[in-house]
C-alpha cells in the first residue's frame, strides 16, 4: 500500500497532474500535519476529473517496494546522488551470493578464518591502488554534484526571472531536497519561499492563500543567510496581499446590502494581518517600506469600517424612518432622514433610503388637508405711546428719473417707502427683523407687509403708509418666522417656518386657516394663477402641489434635496417650475420640472451646474431667468419651449469674482444685465460669446454693500447699498441707458446723541454721519424731515457728540485732531475745527463749553469754535507717553465747577476751573485707585464715582478726592455710572441695574433685573424718577429711593438715544434715528 508522500513523489516525478494542483495536495497535505492518506489524496483528484479512476487505484495499491524501483529507475543516469549515500560495493554481488542491492550500502563483516588469504604483498598494492581509485572517484563525484547543483540553481533563477514560477517551483524544490550540504542552499531555500508566494500572488491572486504561505514560510526562512537578499521581494509582495485583501473587502462592503458582514470582517481582519508582516523590519526594512502605499491601504480599511458604520447607521435610520411613517409621524420621519444625513451626506442618493422617504412623502400627502383657524382683521393700528414719529432723510443727490410709483426697502426692522422719480422718502413703518428680508407685495394700490414683531400681515396704503387691516398669523418666536406673502387669486398666502400655508382673503384681511406640513417652510410658495396651483418646496425632500383655494395636497414631487437646501422660492412659468438648489459648500443648480395638464408637478426635464451658492432669488425676465449666485457668478438663461430634453439655454454669464462670497442680486435692464454685491456692475449680454461684458459705470460704488434687490422701474435701475465705513442705507437711482447716478437719498443713520430742545430752534437732532435735522412745525406737518439742516464737512461716521443749550453741536471721533461744529443759528453752518491734539475721549459739555481730554496728556476746555477758554491741565507725563483718559464727569458743586475723570491707568483725579489769575483746569485733588479704571466717571451730591475692572465702583468726596470707598457689584460695570440724585446708577454684566448711594460709606441701596436689555445714555432724572432707555424699544422709570418699577413704555421698535423731556411728553431717537415723540402715562 503506497504512502501519501510516496504518491505525490509519483504525481510529481511522472508529471500526471498540473503543478497548481500537485501544489494544493502539498499545502493539504501540510495543514493536515502530514496526516493526510493516499487514499484521500486519490479521491480528491477522481472527484475534480483530475486523474482517472483506473490510475488512481493503481497508485493507491501499488506497494512501498514498486515505489522505490519507480524513483530508482527514474534517477538512472542522473549523478546528483545525496551527499551522504555510499558508493555501492562492486564486489558485492559476488562476496554475498548475488544479494545485490538489497544490501548496497552496508559495510560487511570478514571472517577472520580467510584473513591470511589477503596477506600477500601483491594483494596489499593492490588494495592501495584500489582505495586510491576509491577516493578519487568520491571526489569526481562530489566535484560533478556540485557542478550538477549550480546549474540547477541557476535554470531555476532564470526561470524565475522569466515568469515561469512552476518550473523555478519545482527546481528550488529539488535542489533544496537533493543538495542540502550545497553552498548555495540557503539561497535556494530563501528563493523557493518566495516563488511559492510570487507564484499564488502572480497567477491565482488569491490573496488569502498567498498570505497563509507569506505566514507559513517567513518563520521558516527568516534566519537563513540569505534572506536579507530577499526583502525587496517581500516588500513588493506583502504590500499587494494587503491591499488585495483590503480591496476585497471594500468591495464586498460597497453591496447594496453592505455585503457579507462575516467575510467582510474576516478579509479585514486577514488585510491587518499583512499590514503586521510588512510592518516586521526583520521582513521588510524601513528603507524599503512605501509609506504611501501603506497609508492608502489602511484608507481603505478605514472607509470600510466607516460603510460599516454607515450602513448599521443606514439600516437604523430606515427602520426609524418606517416607525414613524407607520404611526403617522411624518415630522419624525423627515427628522431621522435630516439627522441621518447631516451625518452621512455620502449616502444621500442611496436607493432605499429615497424610497423609504418616498413612502413617508406620500403619507404626509394624505395628511395636508385644510384646517379651518378663522380670524377677522383689525383695521386699527396697535395702541401705542408714540404719538409721532420723524424719520430723518439725507438726499445727497437730487435728480429726477421717469419711473413712477414707489420703491420699497426694508432695512434694521424698518420698511421705507420712497419716491422712485426723486428719492423722496414717502414714509415709514417698523416691522421688525428677520434675517432674510421679506418685501412689500403689490395688492392692487396696496401693499401687503409682514410685521414680524406680533406675527402680523398688513395691508397698508402705497401712498402713506396708512393701515388698511392688519391680522394675526402666529406668535412669534422660535420656529415661527415668516416668509413673504404672495397673491393667489383672491387669496393672500403665507408660509411660516413652523410648518403652516396661511389662507388669508384679500379684500377683508380676514384669516381663513391653513394648511400643514410635516417639515418646514422656508419659502414663499410660486402660484400658477392659470391653473389655479401653488408650488411649495419643503425643507427637504419635496415639492408640493395645492390647490390654490382648498389648500388640498394634490400631489409630491420628491426630489430629495437636503434640508434647507432650497433657499428661495420657487419660480412657476409658462408651465415650468424653477427651484435653485444647493448641492455643495460651493455649489448650487438650478432645476427646471413640468407641469401637467392639470398643473401638478411631473417630470425635471433637467439642470445646470451653478459655481457658488445660491441665497438670492431667480429673477424673471420673460422667459429670460437670471440667477447670481454669492461668488459672484451670473447666469442668463432662456426657457425654450417645445425643446427635447434641457429646456434652459445659456445666453450668457460672468464668471466667479474674487473675494469672500456674500449675497449678489441681479436684474435684466435692457438686455443687459446689472449686478449687484460688493459694488455694481454694469453688463452686455453677448450671446456670440455667451457672456456677460462689462460697461463702463462712473460710480461703481465700490467696496460699498449692496442688500435687497435691484429694481427697474421706468428707466431708472432702482438699488440700495451699505456705504463702506458708514452707517445708515444709501437708496439710489441709475439711469438706465446712461448708467449715470440720478439721485440718492441716505436712511436709517443712528442717532450721536439723543434729541435736545433748543430755545428759539426747535428740536436738534444728529445722526452718527453728522447730519442736523432741525425739527420744527414745519417738520412736525410734514410727519418727517425730508432734508438735514447742516451736512458736515467731513464724511465718516462719528462717535460722540455734544449739543450745547443753544442748539450747536459738537460731533467727535476718538483718535482724531478735529471736530465738526454744526450750528443752526443765526444761519445752519458746519465748519470743521482742528484741536490741539488727538482727542482721548468724548468730551462733556460745561455750561457753553467743552472740556476736551487729549492723548497728549492735557485736558483742554474750548468753546465749539475751538478757542481756549482756561489754561488746560497738565498732569506729569513721560516724553512720548499718551494717556488715555477715560470720559470725563463734569458738575457743579459748592458753586465751584469741577471735572472728575481718570488716566486710566491708576490714578482718579478731580479738577477744579479756577478763576484767580486767569482761568485755568487745575487739580483739586487725586488718588491711587486700587484697580485699573475701565468708566466713565460722574459727580454727584459731592462725591465722585468711576467703575474699576475688579468690578466694584469706587467713590470718594470732591474735590479732595481723600477717602475713597469701594462696593463691590460682583460683576463688570457695562453702563454708567451716572448721577441720579443722591445715587449712582450703574449696570453689570449679569443685566442689574444697581443705585449706589453717594456719601462716604457707599452702599448699594437697590438692584434690580433688566436682563439683556442694554441701557442707552444718561438717564433722564425728574420727580424722584430715573428714566432709562434700552435698546429693545422699552422706557423703565425707576423711583430713586427704592427702585421701584412703574409700567414699562414699550415702543416697539428699536431705541438708539436716552430720553429727553419735552414738556409732558418725552423725545428719543429711534435706531434708525427717527424722532419719536412719546407721550407719558
Amino acid at each position: 500500500m503506497a504512502t501519501a508522500k510516496q504518491f505525490l513523489e509519483t504525481l510529481e516525478i511522472e508529471k500526471l497532474v498540473s503543478n497548481d494542483v500537485l501544489d494544493e495536495l502539498y499545502e493539504a497535505y501540510r495543514s493536515s500535519g502530514n496526516t493526510m492518506s493516499a487514499e484521500s489524496m486519490a479521491s480528491r483528484l477522481v472527484a475534480r476529473g483530475d486523474l482517472p479512476r483506473e490510475k488512481a487505484d493503481a497508485l493507491v495499491g501499488t506497494s512501498s517496494e514498486s515505489f522505490i524501483q519507480v524513483g530508482a529507475d527514474s534517477l538512472v543516469g542522473k549523478i546528483d546522488k545525496k551527499q551522504d549515500e555510499s558508493p555501492k560495493n562492486p564486489f558485492g554481488d559476488e562476496e554475498e551470493g548475488g544479494e545485490g542491492d538489497s544490501d548496497a550500502g552496508r559495510r560487511k563483516h570478514v571472517k577472520k578464518v580467510h584473513k591470511n588469504d589477503f596477506d600477500s604483498p601483491l594483494l596489499l598494492i593492490g588494495g592501495g591502488a584500489l582505495a586510491l581509485l576509491v577516493l578519487g572517484g568520491a571526489a569526481l563525484a562530489l566535484m560533478m554534484n556540485l557542478q550538477s547543483g549550480d546549474q540547477l540553481i541557476d535554470s531555476a533563477k532564470s526561470a524565475y526571472s522569466s515568469g515561469s514560477y512552476s518550473q523555478a517551483r519545482e527546481e528550488y524544490e529539488q535542489f533544496v531536497e537533493d543538495f542540502t550540504g550545497h553552498l548555495r542552499w540557503s539561497e535556494a531555500r530563501v528563493s523557493l519561499g518566495v516563488v511559492r508566494l510570487r507564484q499564488v500572488v502572480e497567477t491565482s491572486r488569491d490573496w488569502d492563500r498567498a498570505l497563509t504561505i507569506a505566514q507559513e514560510e517567513l518563520p521558516q526562512i527568516e534566519d537563513e543567510e540569505a534572506f536579507k537578499e530577499a526583502n525587496g521581494e517581500f516588500a513588493s509582495l506583502l504590500p499587494r496581499i494587503a491591499r488585495g485583501l483590503a480591496e476585497a473587502a471594500d468591495k464586498e462592503s460597497a453591496a447594496e446590502d453592505g455585503g457579507d458582514k462575516q467575510k467582510v470582517d474576516g478579509l479585514v481582519a486577514r488585510s491587518n494581518e499583512a499590514l503586521t508582516l510588512l510592518s516586521n523590519t526583520k521582513y521588510v526594512p524601513k528603507s524599503l517600506r512605501d509609506d504611501g502605499d501603506i497609508a492608502e491601504i489602511q484608507e481603505l480599511l478605514t472607509r470600510v469600517a466607516r460603510r460599516r458604520e454607515a450602513m448599521a447607521d443606514l439600516n437604523e435610520t430606515l427602520a426609524a424612518i418606517d416607525t414613524a411613517t407607520s404611526s403617522g409621524q411624518t415630522a419624525d420621519a423627515y427628522a431621522a432622514h435630516a439627522s441621518f444625513l447631516s451625518r452621512r451626506p455620502e449616502l444621500r442618493d442611496d436607493e432605499r433610503l429615497a424610497e423609504r422617504l418616498a413612502s413617508a412623502v406620500e403619507a404626509e400627502r394624505q395628511t395636508i388637508r385644510f384646517v379651518e383657524d378663522a380670524e377677522e382683521a383689525s383695521r386699527d393700528e396697535r395702541p401705542s405711546a408714540i404719538q409721532m414719529a420723524l424719520p430723518l432723510a439725507n438726499p445727497t443727490q437730487s435728480g429726477r428719473a421717469d419711473a413712477p410709483g414707489l420703491f420699497t426697502r426694508q432695512f434694521g426692522g424698518v420698511l421705507y417707502a420712497i419716491n422712485a422719480a426723486d428719492g423722496a422718502l414717502l414714509w415709514r413703518r417698523p416691522v421688525g427683523e428677520r434675517l432674510d428680508e421679506t418685501p412689500a407685495t403689490p395688492l392692487g394700490s396696496d401693499l401687503l407687509v409682514l410685521d414680524h414683531r406680533h406675527g402680523e400681515l398688513l395691508r397698508v396704503r402705497s401712498a402713506d403708509g396708512k393701515l388698511v387691516w392688519r391680522v394675526a398669523v402666529e406668535e412669534p418666536g422660535a420656529g415661527s418666522a415668516l416668509n413673504q406673502p404672495v397673491v393667489a387669486g383672491d387669496r393672500v398666502l403665507v408660509a411660516s417656518e413652523s410648518g403652516r400655508l396661511w389662507s388669508f382673503d384679500a379684500t377683508s384681511g380676514a384669516r381663513l386657516g391653513y394648511a400643514p406640513f410635516a417639515q418646514p417652510l422656508r419659502s414663499a410658495p410660486a402660484v400658477n394663477q392659470e391653473k389655479g396651483r401653488v408650488y411649495v418646496a419643503g425643507a427637504q425632500s419635496s415639492l408640493y402641489t395645492l390647490d390654490a383655494v382648498s389648500l388640498e395636497c394634490v400631489a409630491v414631487r420628491y426630489t430629495g434635496h437636503a434640508k434647507g437646501a432650497i433657499p428661495v422660492a420657487p419660480v412657476s412659468l409658462a408651465g415650468w417650475l424653477l427651484t435653485l438648489e444647493n448641492i455643495g459648500e460651493s455649489t448650487s443648480r438650478i432645476n427646471v420640472y413640468s407641469t401637467d395638464e392639470q398643473g401638478v408637478i411631473a417630470n425635471q426635464l433637467g439642470d445646470w451646474r451653478l459655481e457658488g451658492v445660491a441665497s438670492t432669488p431667480i429673477e424673471i425676465d420673460g422667459r429670460k431667468a437670471l440667477v447670481a449666485t454669492e461668488s459672484g457668478a451670473t447666469y442668463l438663461f432662456e426657457l425654450v419651449e417645445g425643446r427635447e430634453g434641457q429646456p434652459l439655454s445659456l445666453t450668457a454669464s460672468r464668471t466667479p469674482e474674487s473675494g469672500p462670497p456674500h449675497r449678489r442680486r441681479a436684474a435684466v435692464v435692457r438686455g443687459g444685465v446689472w449686478i449687484a454685491g460688493e459694488g455694481l456692475r454694469r453688463t452686455a449680454a453677448s450671446p456670440a460669446e455667451s457672456l456677460l461684458v462689462a460697461r463702463d459705470l462712473a460710480n461703481p460704488f465700490e467696496q460699498d454693500l449692496f442688500t435687497g434687490s435691484i429694481a427697474r422701474v421706468g428707466d431708472a435701475v432702482l438699488h440700495s447699498r451699505v456705504r463702506s465705513g458708514l452707517p445708515g442705507l444709501a437708496v439710489a437711482a441709475n439711469n438706465a441707458r446712461s448708467g449715470e447716478l440720478v439721485w440718492e437719498t441716505v436712511l436709517g443713520a443712528p442717532p450721536v446723541a439723543p434729541p435736545k430742545v433748543a430755545r428759539s430752534i426747535g428740536v436738534v437732532a444728529t445722526t452718527a454721519t453728522g447730519q442736523t435735522h432741525q425739527i420744527g412745525q414745519a417738520t412736525l406737518r410734514a410727519g418727517l424731515s425730508a432734508a438735514p439742516a447742516t451736512e458736515p464737512t467731513l464724511a465718516k461716521a462719528f462717535d460722540g457728540a455734544a449739543v450745547l443749550s443753544d442748539g450747536r453741536t459738537v460731533l467727535t471721533q476718538t483718535g482724531q485732531s478735529q471736530w465738526v461744529t454744526n450750528s443752526l443759528a443765526p444761519r445752519a453752518t458746519s465748519r470743521s475745527v482742528r484741536l490741539p491734539g488727538e482727542l482721548a475721549c468724548p468730551p462733556a459739555v460745561m455750561a457753553t463749553a467743552l472740556v476736551a481730554p487729549l492723548r497728549v496728556g492735557q485736558v483742554h476746555l474750548l468753546d465749539p469754535t475751538g478757542k481756549q477758554l482756561a489754561t488746560p491741565f497738565q498732569p506729569r507725563v513721560e516724553v512720548g507717553e499718551a494717556i488715555d483718559w477715560t470720559e470725563p464727569g463734569v458738575a457743579q458743586v459748592a458753586g465751584q465747577r469741577l471735572v472728575a475723570l481718570s488716566d486710566g491707568m491708576s490714578t482718579f483725579y478731580c479738577l477744579a476751573l479756577q478763576r484767580e489769575g486767569g482761568p485755568a483746569l487745575a487739580e483739586a485733588g487725586s488718588i491711587k485707585l486700587d484697580a485699573q479704571p475701565t468708566t466713565r466717571a460722574a459727580i454727584a451730591t459731592g462725591h465722585a464715582a468711576i467703575g474699576l475692572a475688579s468690578g466694584s465702583l469706587a467713590v470718594a468726596p470732591v474735590p479732595s478726592l481723600g477717602e475713597t470707598a469701594s462696593v463691590e457689584l460682583g460683576s463688570p460695570i457695562t453702563w454708567g455710572p451716572y448721577a441720579a440724585g443722591e445715587s449712582f446708577l450703574v449696570n453689570t454684566e449679569d443685566g442689574r441695574l444697581h443705585a449706589v448711594t453717594s456719601n462716604a460709606t457707599p452702599t448699594v441701596a437697590w438692584s434690580i433685573d433688566l436682563g439683556e436689555a442694554e441701557p442707552l445714555g444718561a438717564p433722564l432724572v425728574a420727580d424722584g424718577v430715573a428714566t432709562l432707555a434700552t435698546a429693545d424699544g422699552v422706557l423703565h422709570r425707576l423711583g430713586l429711593g427704592d427702585g421701584a418699577a412703574a409700567e414699562p413704555i414699550v415702543l416697539g421698535q428699536s431705541l438708539g438715544s436716552a430720553p429727553t423731556a419735552y414738556g409732558k411728553r418725552l423725545l428719543v431717537s429711534a435706531a434708525d434715528g427717527s424722532v419719536l415723540v412719546i407721550q407719558q402715562p
